[in-house]
């Protein structure tokens, strides 16, 4: 199982040099509770990475192509996003005021607005949740669709479907700058559980 691979904190610890002194234990546990908390934020900036890379080399044979592949073409991987919004704001009974799959705007390609609900905590968990949504669950589709992919035995329009849709999800799984705000501004919130279990472990 995935989970018996993890090393515990001890092993950690141990191949860092450190004694097993509760002072290390919480240091060690201090550094993964960001690097957890973070990894959306680091995934999503790198996935924006790869999209500004993909762009630049369609602009060489078409600027105009480049904007439309990355706005247009690969429209179910905005669907993707907003639904990723969507589900995340029902599930943690966030108020949804307005959903716009397809809005092609200048600074846009579609939205979830949304009204928090519940105490002040609970709140800011809604917004962590909801704005990370699409980076972690766009991540696990395309982990599934290459699981797909490699198993093979498709004929050849399927490969180009499921290609089509990994590219498309994975354009798409980054954080906006709406969603990077929404998200420091709640994840603080997460950080002493998070501390917490590590040290338990």
């Amino acid at each position: 199982m995935l989970l018996s691979r993890i090393p515990s904190i001890g092993q950690i610890m141990q191949w860092l040099g450190l004694a097993e002194t509760t002072e290390h234990r919480a240091i060690v546990c201090g550094v993964i509770a960001l690097i957890v908390l973070l990894s959306p934020v680091i995934v999503g900036l790198l996935l924006h990475l790869l999209l500004c890379l993909q762009m630049k080399l369609l602009s060489r044979f078409s600027p105009q192509f480049a904007v439309a592949f990355a706005n247009y073409v690969t429209f179910p991987g905005t669907i993707f996003h907003e639904s990723a919004h969507l589900l995340l704001a029902v599930v943690t009974g966030a108020q949804v005021v307005e959903v716009k799959f397809l809005e092609h705007t200048e600074d846009t390609l579609g939205h979830v607005t949304y009204r928090n609900r519940g105490f002040f905590l609970w709140c800011r968990l809604q917004d962590t949740l909801i704005s990370c949504a699409p980076t972690v669950l766009g991540v696990v589709g395309c982990g599934f669709l290459l699981e797909f992919i490699l198993r093979g035995g498709y004929v050849w329009w399927q490969h180009i479907l499921l290609w089509y849709l990994f590219v498309s999800l994975l354009d798409h799984a980054t954080m906006s700058p709406a969603d990077l705000k929404n998200y420091f501004g709640g994840v603080w919130v997460f950080l002493l559980p998070v501390f917490a279990c590590l040290m338990w472990l």
